[in-house]
């Protein structure tokens, strides 16, 4: 349909506190939380930022970092699909 725009999903990393600590995860309004993982990036490299921290200051800090990365990669690609090798006969 024209003039329909598809709606901007909230994806984020979030600190969320637990026994031991705060861990980092990955949040989408879609999915909910999940963990930080290879998924994240279409070229299988994260970068080198914990996903873990002590108390909530650091994790807030760390949240600041990977919500920066996130916003620079292209994880998500609209309306491309992936060329699949077909290999039927």
């Amino acid at each position: 349909m024209r003039g329909v725009k598809a709606p901007d999903y909230v994806r984020e990393i979030r600190a969320i506190q637990g026994g031991d600590g705060v861990a980092l995860k990955y949040y989408s309004e879609i999915m909910g939380y999940q963990n930080i993982g290879l998924k994240l990036s279409k070229t299988g490299k994260l970068p080198d930022i914990s996903t873990k921290a002590d108390n909530m200051a650091d994790a807030t800090l760390l949240c600041d970092e990977w919500n920066k990365w996130l916003k620079t990669e292209s994880i998500h690609s609209y309306g491309k699909a992936k060329k699949r090798s077909s290999s039927r006969r």
